[in-house]
């Protein structure tokens, strides 16, 4: 009886495997979760205009424009010199890690709704929101388009109208502005709180343990500072601080759950020493 109370006892105090995500079902959801999180740091990440002006400034390349076009006509113009520069510079890489984001979610969902179902759910969804709303609002590929038409107009009507369309879509979606649209923004915020959650939850679960969570609250905290300067006062150096400040925190967070994801994927005996990370199991 006491040896049975004791095995009892112990299994109590034991995480639940399926509690941490850890079932087999899931190996293959992990894995292209991390490749996922890993892409979205080092290849795809957000904002690659401002790279490539800093790049471009600085003599590093010698392609393309040193400023974004403010004009349908100037836009039309970048986008039949160099389309993929076109592309790039409306923000198009974007949409890439919005997506590469999305399937992150999903694996992150996975592994932490043993932790708390119902703020693994919402978070999940509001993350997909957001890259759904996204899509939707950026207006790269439409411009692309109006501007293969505008090559091809022969009268001055057809290529007027083509004109005043792309000054409409610039009036949603115009990258050379300092502030962003509105659906822009609003997908921002979706995948910001998204990603808070997310990394709320990570405290517990000991795969990724309460440095890695922190580090994940640290940058999307920092980058919520953006909608605090859309509302106090969006000039350009106060718009341009937030995202700044988190990019790099944001960078080591998505490498870090990236390796966590993908040792899931190996088996729950391939996972960093909880101890070592400050994690602790999660209540039972």
């Amino acid at each position: 009886m006491i040896s049975q109370g004791r095995r009892r006892h112990r299994s109590d105090e034991a995480p639940r495997s399926g509690a941490l995500g850890l079932g087999p079902g899931n190996a293959v959801l992990y894995r292209l979760s991390g490749i996922a999180a890993l892409l979205a740091a080092v290849v795809f990440r957000r904002n690659w205009s401002a790279e490539f002006f800093l790049l471009r400034m600085t003599g590093v390349i010698s392609r393309g424009p040193t400023e974004a076009p403010g004009s349908a006509s100037g836009w039309f113009s970048l986008f039949q010199d160099d389309a993929l520069v076109g592309m790039i510079l409306f923000n198009v890489v974007d949409l890439v890690n919005y997506a590469l984001v999305g399937i992150l979610l999903l694996g992150l969902y996975a592994a932490l709704r043993g932790m708390n179902r119902t703020a693994a759910g919402l978070a999940l969804a509001g993350g997909w929101l957001g890259v759904a709303v996204a899509f939707a609002s950026n207006r790269s590929l439409a411009m692309l388009r109006l501007s293969r038409h505008y090559a091809a107009a022969v009268g001055t009507v057809e290529r007027d109208a083509l004109l005043a369309t792309g000054e409409a879509l610039l009036a949603v979606d115009n990258p050379a502005t300092v502030q962003a649209g509105s659906g822009e923004t609003a997908a921002l915020l979706l995948i910001t709180l998204s990603a808070i959650m997310m990394a709320v939850l990570m405290r517990h679960h000991p795969a990724f343990g309460r440095r890695t969570a922190w580090l994940g609250i640290a940058a999307e905290g920092i980058q919520m500072g953006t909608f605090a300067a859309l509302t106090l006062a969006p000039s350009p150096a106060l718009l341009a601080l937030p995202p700044s400040l988190a990019a790099p925190l944001r960078l080591v967070w998505y490498l870090l759950v990236g390796r966590r994801l993908i040792q899931l994927a190996r088996g729950p005996g391939a996972g960093p020493n909880p101890a070592l990370d400050g994690a602790r199991a999660p209540p039972t």
